[in-house]
């Protein structure tokens, strides 16, 4: 999800505790949620920011599997699928979830923290056309 913020131009991004890559936060559906309670909760989570569900802005999807294939730290490998939201508006303070995530800051769009999640350029492109 991109969180604008901080200066025009500017979007959250978070650093994973298990590999040091930024990213936009981000996450799973639990059994019953939406896309949209899913991105809420994921984002309250990682962040500390209360957002509502009405605020986000849909502008595009990711599944392609050449990108966008997790491995995960046990072996697991999926195909993950992300519905991209925009968020304007918010409130809270930003906390970061220390077992997933090391760092929180708002950084340029057009040059974002590096080393960068390949799926989160992609986005961050699609954001571009958007």
């Amino acid at each position: 999800m991109l969180v604008l913020g901080g200066q025009e131009g500017h979007a959250l991004f978070q650093r994973r505790v298990d590999n040091g890559v930024w990213e936009l936060p981000a996450g799973g559906c639990e059994p019953g949620q939406s896309f949209r309670t899913a991105a809420v909760t994921e984002l309250f989570e990682e962040t500390g920011i209360v957002a509502k569900a009405e605020d986000l802005e849909p502008f595009a999807s990711l599944s392609d599997p050449s990108i966008h294939t997790l491995a995960y730290p046990n072996g697991d490998q999926v195909q993950a699928f992300a519905m991209c939201f925009v968020l304007a508006s918010w409130e809270g303070s930003l906390l970061a979830e220390e077992s997933e995530v090391s760092d929180l800051g708002f950084f340029p769009l057009a040059d974002p923290p590096y080393p960068t999640h390949i799926p989160t350029l992609e986005v961050l492109k699609l954001y571009a056309l958007f």
